[in-house]
C-alpha cells in the first residue's frame, strides 16, 4: 500500500501507511491487529473486516 501511495503522489495515503508499518510492527507482538483489516487509510486501523471464506480458508491451511 506504501508503494502505491507513492506512485500515486498521494501523500495521505503515504504519511497513513508509515503509521501503519510502524503501529503493524507493535500490534503483531500484542496481538492486536484485527481481523480482516484491509489497511488502507480510509478504514480505522482497528476496525475488523469481513474476510471472504475463500481467503479464510487458505489463511487456515496455511496455520496448519
Amino acid at each position: 500500500m506504501l508503494r502505491w501511495a507513492m506512485r500515486q503522489r498521494d501523500g495521505g495515503e503515504a504519511v497513513g501507511q508509515i503509521f501503519r508499518i510502524a503501529a503493524a510492527a507493535m500490534k503483531t507482538a500484542f496481538g492486536w491487529l484485527p481481523h480482516g483489516n484491509t489497511g488502507g487509510t480510509k478504514v480505522g486501523a482497528f476496525r475488523p473486516m469481513p474476510v471472504a471464506p475463500e481467503l479464510q480458508r487458505l489463511i487456515d491451511a496455511a496455520r496448519g
